[in-house]
């Protein structure tokens, strides 16, 4: 994991639980920074990987990685950066937590 000066921008997971009954759950989050802007800034997306995704879903996934990574992105304008920083590694991290 990147030193936390270099994570305010980037995703991340946690996993929970194994096991965690269906149901309502309360999610705590402790902020522990005291400095400039701490505290949750952007959607927090909660996902069930204890299934495997779909082929379809796999494969597109897969395209995205390749075909966007053999284009340099660079080239095609403003916020290509975006996407190598922050699309590149959550593509990468559904498919990693999802490879049953």
């Amino acid at each position: 994991m990147l030193p936390v000066e270099l994570m305010w921008n980037k995703p991340f997971s946690i996993p929970l639980p194994k096991g965690m009954a269906p149901g309502k759950h309360v999610l705590v989050v402790r902020v522990q920074n005291d400095v400039y802007a701490p505290g949750i800034w952007r959607p927090v997306t909660l996902v069930d990987t204890s299934k495997p995704i779909t082929p379809e879903v796999r494969e597109a996934a897969e395209r995205f990685l390749t075909v966007g990574r053999s284009v340099p992105l660079k080239q095609l304008g403003p916020g290509a950066e975006y996407v190598e920083a922050n699309y590149y590694p959550v593509v990468e991290a559904l498919l990693a937590s999802r490879s049953k």
